[in-house]
This record gives C-alpha cells, structure tokens and sequence, in this order.
C-alpha cells in the first residue's frame, strides 16, 4: 500500500458514501456492504476522509477475525486478502466522478 499526500482537514462527500453502500464488496462481490474508511492512508495518523472509503461486506469490514477491524492492520488484512485498499478507494473515486 503507497502512502497518499497528507491532507488537512477531511471534507464528508455524504453522496460518495451513498453511491459506495450501492456497490459490492471488493473482496466477496456480494452488496449489502458498509463503507471502510481507510485508516491511516500509509503515513500512520489515523483519518477518516470519505474520499479514501471501499465498499465491504460487513464480515469482512468489523464482524469476524478475519475482517479489517479484527485484524487491526490494514497492511496485514490486504495481504490476507490480496486487496490494495489504496488503489480501491482511487478506483472508486474516480468510478464516482466518472
């Protein structure tokens, strides 16, 4: 996972999010999914930025050992998983502002 430019304060994109909750999941496919703000965008501070957020299947985003949350590393669960979440959140985004 590359690290992003730091970026001041978050701006909320409430449609982005929206559009995401729409989308399915980057690892399963299935819909029903939440939104996975990224938590430290490669530089260590946590953020939450609507703009770097990926559709996940709830499982795989807080409920499970396996998820992003039950892991408590982005670095690790992308590795498990074989996802950049780097580049789905830019993916995503640009998808949004097509």
């Amino acid at each position: 996972m590359a690290a992003l430019p730091k970026q001041s304060k978050p701006v909320p994109y409430p449609a982005y999010i929206a559009w995401l909750h729409e989308k399915p999941c980057i690892v399963t496919g299935r819909f029903g999914v939440h939104a996975h703000h990224l938590l430290s965008l490669g530089h260590g501070k946590i953020t939450k930025n609507d703009r770097y957020a990926v559709p996940l299947a709830p499982d795989y985003h807080q409920f499970t050992k396996y998820s992003v949350h039950g892991i408590g590393c982005e670095r690790k669960w992308e590795a498990l998983h074989g996802v950049d979440l780097i580049a789905e959140a830019e993916r995503h985004w640009s998808e949004f502002n097509g």
